[in-house]
């Protein structure tokens, strides 16, 4: 019964965040680049590089390690709710 409640909770503030009137409506960031080189256009590269922040993607072989970190969260968030 407990994790259902769970499940609906991140289900609800997923939604939240997916359905969020003010982030739908923000003004769309354009990058625009023209050249006959790729140096020509690095400036614009590393712009929009930056405006989306450090490279988080996962390593091949950190892709377990980080489902078994989510995994331990949330089997502690459960046994936190159990109580």
């Amino acid at each position: 019964m407990k994790k259902h409640w769970l499940s609906l909770a991140i289900a609800s503030f997923g939604l939240t965040l997916i359905f969020n009137p003010v982030a739908a409506s923000a003004d769309p960031e354009v990058f625009e680049a023209s050249g006959a080189t790729p140096a020509d256009i690095q400036t614009a590269v590393d712009a929009f590089r930056n405006f989306l922040g450090p490279n988080n993607g996962p390593v091949p072989s950190e892709t377990f390690h980080a489902r078994a970190r989510v995994a331990a969260v949330v089997e502690a968030v459960d046994a936190m709710l159990t109580l």
